[in-house]
C-alpha cells in the first residue's frame, strides 16, 4: 500500500564508535548497576548482544540482566544465545517476550510474528533454563479479543513454572487504543482475561 521498507538498513557511521564508548562506560560502571535492560531492535540477532554476553562472562556483576525479545529467531540462534547467557556472571536473567495475543490475529497485529516459532522458542526457555520468564503484551483494539486465549496459554505454561505477565496500552496511536470503538471492547475479551 505504498509503504517502502528498504531491503538494507544503513548503519550510521558513528555506530561502531558509540558502541565502543558504551562498552568502555560499562567496564567502568557495571558494578554500580542493579539492572541492565537490553532492548531492541531484536537483541537476539544483534552482534553487539554477543559482545555484551562475552563481557558479562568476564566481568561479574550483581545485576538483573533483562532482555526484551520477540523470540523470532531460529531455534539454533536461540540455543546459542542461551548458552552465552548461561556464562554471564550476573545474579539473575530475565527474558521479557513480546506477545500481545494468542490466535490467528496475533500474527496480523504484530508484524513478523510466527506464533508456532514463538511457542517453540518460549517453551525451550521454559523447559531448559532457570531464567525468569515474562510475557509483555501491548493492549490494542486488535489484541483485546484474543486475550482470554493468551491467558489460557500463560496459565498452561505456568503449570511448569511461574510465567509473569505484564500489560501496557499502546501509546501515540489513538486509533489502536483498546477503547477506540467504545467501552464495550472491554467485554469482548479484557474482562474475561
Amino acid at each position: 500500500n505504498g509503504v517502502h521498507i528498504p531491503a538494507h538498513y544503513e548503519i550510521p557511521e558513528e555506530f561502531p564508535e558509540a558502541t565502543d564508548r558504551m562498552f568502555r562506560w560499562l567496564d567502568r560502571n557495571i558494578r554500580t548497576l542493579d539492572q541492565l535492560l537490553i532492548l531492541g531492535g531484536e537483541p537476539f540477532i544483534q552482534r553487539e548482544t554477543l559482545r555484551l554476553l562475552d563481557f558479562l562472562a568476564e566481568e561479574p556483576a550483581d545485576i538483573n540482566l533483562v532482555v526484551f525479545s520477540n523470540l523470532m529467531v531460529s531455534e539454533e540462534r536461540l540455543k546459542l544465545i542461551v548458552e552465552r547467557l548461561r556464562h554471564a556472571q550476573v545474579s539473575q536473567i530475565t527474558i521479557v517476550a513480546s506477545l500481545d495475543a494468542w490466535g490467528p490475529g496475533a500474527e496480523y497485529h504484530r508484524s513478523g510474528l510466527d506464533l508456532s516459532q514463538f511457542q517453540r522458542n518460549f517453551e525451550y526457555l521454559l523447559h531448559n533454563t532457570d531464567f525468569v520468564l515474562n510475557i509483555n503484551s501491548t493492549l490494542t483494539v486488535l489484541s483485546v479479543p484474543e486475550l482470554p486465549a493468551l491467558v489460557e496459554r500463560i496459565n498452561h505454561w505456568s503449570q511448569t513454572r511461574s510465567v509473569n505477565w505484564s500489560l501496557m496500552k499502546v501509546a501515540g496511536k489513538p486509533f489502536l487504543h483498546p477503547t477506540i470503538l467504545g467501552g464495550k471492547i472491554v467485554n469482548c475479551g479484557f474482562d474475561q482475561a
